[in-house]
C-alpha cells in the first residue's frame, strides 16, 4: 500500500559544511521527516546515533542532481580514504542511481513494496577501513543484507567507511518502493508502456513501434525485420517479484498500412497501441492492422485475444470490424481496448458513418470521422459481436485525418466496461452543454469532449447517459480517457492555457482534471471533480485515469516537475514532460490525494504518466518516452541512448 505516514523518528544526513552542522532544522523530504544537527535514534534500529561534533564533510556530487539540498554547497572530501571502491544493490533492489562513483555521496533506486530487506555489496577504497550499514558492523566485499522499515514512502540505507585515521565518508541510499520494467528486447522509438493493463498479479504493456518479425506467442525478439509491428509483454507478480511471463505478437507477420502521420510515424500495425486484461484473457488492440474482413484499400485494425491455460498463454481469437466497405482510411479499429469477463469493447474512432441509432447498418458512410465501438461476447470460447454503439449525435464530424486539432469526434477513442456498463469518451466532440443528458446537437464549442453511457439489459445494449463537464472549455478533451469500476465512472479532461499567458506572468498553466459520476437509483449524477496543476500549457496529450474500488490514478504526461519517487516538489518544472500520476481515494463521499508519483529515473519527455492502469492496491505507469538503456525488470541502466524505448513503473 501506498502511505504517507512520517517515519517515526528522524533521519539525520550530514552532508553541511562545518557552519551548518550545529544548527538544527527540519527538512521535508518526499514526505520523509529529515532532521539535521543532533543524531537521534530511528524507529526499528535503522540508524545509530552519531554525535553532531563527530560529522565530516563530504562529496555532494548526487545531491544538486536529486533536489534535495538546493541551496547549500557541500565540501569535498579532504582525502580518499573514507570512499567506496564499489557498491551494488542485489536483486530485487533496481540498479543506483546515478551509476555507482567514488565521488557520489547520494543515490537513489527502487524496491518492490512487499520487500522486507535490500541486498548490497560495498567495499571501502582503502584496504583497512572498517564498514558500517545502518549503525551495524559489515565485512567489506560480502553480501549485506538491511532490513527496511514499513509503512513508509521511501527507506534509507546509509553506509559509513572510517578511514585508520578515524575519518568517516558517508554514502545514503534513498529507496523508493517500486519496479522498474523495461521490454526484455528494449530497443529505440518502440515506445514500451504506451498502454498498460493490470489484472491481480498479471500485467500486461503495449509496446506498439517494436519491429521484431515474430508472430505470436514467445517468438524470436531479437530481429527488427517488421517495422512499427508491435508487440505486447505479459509480467506476473510471486512474492512481490515481478518476472516476464509471455511476449505476444499478431497471429501473422503482416505490416499495417494507412494511418496518417499523427498517429505512426511509419503507418504500420501498432498491435500494442491498446491493451486489457481481465483474469486469464487478455487483448491487444492494433489500429493499423492490414488484414482487412472487407475489401479495402487499407487497413483497418484488429483486436487480438490471448487466453492463459495450463501450459501459457495462447492465441484465442482475432476480431475485425464488419464496417463501411467503401470508407477509404483506415477506421482505427483497436484504437482502444477493454475486457470485463466474456465481454471485449473495441474503439473504431475513424470510423465513418452517419448512424445515430445502436446496430443500425455499418455502411452509411458520412463526410467525415465520427467513431464507433464494437462489443463482443464470448460463449464456449468463441466470440461474436453483440452491438455497434454509436454517438447520438454526428453533425460535428470534420473531413480531416482526425488530427489533434481538427474537429473529428473521435468517438472510441477511449473505451471502457464493468459487467454490464460500457462507458465510450469521444474527446474532439463540441457540444456546449454542461452535465448529463444536454442538448448532444449543440456545437459551438470545439474539442470539448464528451462521453456516452451505455447498458446491457436482457442481452440488448441501451444508451443510460450522455455526459459532459460541469464546466467544459473549448479543447478541453473530456472523454481522452475514461475508466469504470460498478457504480462509479471517471472521465479525464484538461484545461489548456495560451503558452504567452501563463510565461508571461509565471502562473502554473495546466490542469488536468477527473471527473467523478456515480450511479444512484440507476441514475448518474456528477459527485466529484478532481482537479491537479502543473507548469507548462498541455499541446499534444490529455489526461489518463483509471478506477479501482475507492482509489484513482490521473497520469498527466506533460507534468515538468524534476521530483523523483512519490510525494517529491510538484512545483518545480525542471524535467520538461517527464510526467506524472496522481494517486486520489475516496474517503466517505470526499475523494483526497494521497500521492504524488514520479518516476525513480526522472527524465525530460519520458512522458510518465501517458498510460495509466489500477488492480487493489497496485497502481501502474508507463513511460512511453523514456530512453534509458537497460532491458528486463530493474535493470540497472547504462545510458540514455535508447531514445523513446520506453519503461514502466509498478507502484505496490
Amino acid at each position: 500500500m501506498i502511505t504517507m505516514r512520517l517515519v517515526a523518528g528522524a533521519l539525520c544526513v550530514r552532508y553541511f559544511p562545518q557552519r551548518l552542522i550545529a544548527a538544527c532544522f527540519t527538512l521535508s523530504l518526499l514526505g520523509l521527516l529529515v532532521t539535521c544537527g543532533r543524531a537521534r535514534h530511528v524507529a526499528e534500529g535503522l540508524w545509530a546515533p552519531v554525535p553532531a561534533s563527530d560529522a565530516k564533510p563530504h562529496s555532494h556530487a548526487a545531491a544538486s542532481d536529486l533536489g534535495l539540498f538546493p541551496d547549500t554547497e557541500i565540501q569535498q572530501m579532504p582525502s580518499d580514504d573514507t570512499t567506496l571502491a564499489s557498491l551494488v544493490l542485489l536483486a530485487p533492489a533496481q540498479g543506483l542511481n546515478p551509476q555507482f562513483s567514488s565521488d557520489v555521496s547520494i543515490y537513489r533506486s527502487g524496491i518492490p513494496h512487499k520487500a522486507v530487506s535490500v541486498g548490497l555489496q560495498a567495499t571501502p577504497r582503502h584496504p583497512a577501513a572498517t564498514l558500517a550499514v545502518n549503525g551495524k558492523t559489515a565485512i567489506s566485499g560480502s553480501a549485506i543484507s538491511v532490513p527496511l522499515a514499513k509503512g513508509t514512502a521511501l527507506a534509507a540505507v546509509e553506509i559509513v567507511v572510517t578511514a585508520p585515521s578515524g575519518r568517516e565518508g558517508r554514502t545514503l541510499i534513498l529507496i523508493f518502493y517500486s519496479t522498474y520494467i523495461k521490454a526484455s528486447n528494449a530497443d529505440s522509438s518502440d515506445q514500451f508502456g504506451s498502454s498498460v493493463a493490470v489484472s491481480g498479479n498479471t500485467l500486461v504493456v503495449g509496446a506498439p513501434l517494436e519491429d521484431s518479425g515474430a508472430t505470436g506467442v514467445n517468438g524470436v525478439q531479437s530481429s527488427n525485420s517488421k517495422g512499427d509491428s508491435g508487440a505486447a509483454y505479459v509480467f506476473s507478480r510471486a512474492a512481490g517479484v515481478w518476472t516476464q511471463q509471455a511476449y505476444l505478437k499478431a497471429f501473422s507477420s503482416g505490416v499495417g498500412v494507412g494511418l496518417p502521420p499523427v498517429f505512426s510515424d511509419n503507418n504500420k500495425d501498432l498491435f500494442g497501441a491498446s491493451v486489457a486484461i481481465s483474469g486469464n484473457t487478455l487483448v491487444v488492440g492494433a489500429p493499423g492492422d492490414a488484414a482487412s474482413s472487407f475489401q479495402s484499400p487499407v487497413g483497418n485494425g484488429a483486436a487480438y485475444v490471448f487466453e492463459r491455460g495450463a501450459s501459457g498463454w495462447m492465441k484465442q481469437a482475432y476480431l475485425k470490424s464488419a464496417g463501411p466497405s467503401t470508407q477509404k482510411q483506415s477506421i482505427e479499429f483497436g484504437r482502444s481496448v477493454a475486457i470485463s469477463a466474456n465481454t471485449i469493447v473495441v474503439g473504431a474512432p475513424r470510423e465513418k458513418s452517419q448512424a445515430t441509432s445502436l446496430n443500425s447498418s455499418q455502411k452509411q458512410t458520412s463526410a467525415g470521422p465520427v467513431g464507433a465501438a464494437y462489443v463482443f461476447v464470448r460463449k464456449q470460447n468463441a466470440w461474436t459481436e453483440q452491438a455497434h454503439l454509436r454517438a447520438a449525435d454526428t453533425t460535428e464530424a470534420g473531413n480531416g485525418y482526425c488530427s489533434l486539432s481538427s474537429s473529428c469526434d473521435f468517438f472510441g477513442g477511449s473505451v471502457a466496461i464493468s459487467g454490464d456498463t460500457v462507458i465510450v469518451g469521444m474527446p474532439g466532440e463540441a457540444s456546449a452543454t454542461i452535465g448529463i443528458n444536454g442538448d448532444a446537437s449543440e456545437n459551438t464549442l470545439p474539442r470539448s469532449g464528451a462521453a456516452y453511457v451505455y447498458e446491457r439489459q436482457q442481452g440488448n445494449w441501451v444508451q443510460q447517459a450522455y455526459l459532459k463537464a460541469s464546466d467544459p472549455t473549448k479543447d478541453g478533451r473530456f472523454g481522452g480517457g475514461v475508466a469504470i469500476d460498478g457504480d462509479t465512472i471517471a472521465v479525464a479532461a484538461r484545461v489548456r492555457y495560451s503558452l504567452a499567458a501563463n510565461n508571461s506572468s509565471g502562473a502554473k498553466q495546466g490542469h488536468a482534471l477527473a471527473y467523478i459520476f456515480s450511479r444512484i437509483k440507476g441514475q448518474w449524477a456528477q459527485t466529484a471533480r478532481l482537479d491537479v496543476q502543473y507548469p507548462f500549457t498541455p499541446l499534444f496529450s490529455w489526461p489518463q485515469v483509471a478506477i479501482f474500488g475507492n482509489r484513482l490514478i490521473l497520469g498527466v504526461e506533460e507534468d515538468s516537475s524534476g521530483a523523483i519517487g512519490i510525494d517529491g516538489d510538484e512545483n518545480d518544472s525542471s524535467s520538461l514532460w517527464s510526467g506524472a500520476a496522481h494517486v486520489f481515494e475516496r474517503q466517505g463521499d470526499q475523494w483526497k490525494k494521497i500521492s504524488y508519483l514520479k518516476p525513480t529515473y526522472n527524465s525530460r519527455m519520458s512522458k510518465f504518466g501517458a498510460s495509466v492502469a489500477i488492480s487493489g492496491e497496485t497502481f501502474v505507469v508507463g513511460a512511453p518516452r523514456e530512453g534509458l538503456n537497460a532491458s528486463g525488470v530493474n535493470a540497472s541502466p547504462s545510458d540514455d541512448t535508447l531514445f523513446s524505448s520506453g519503461a514502466v513503473y509498478v507502484f505496490d
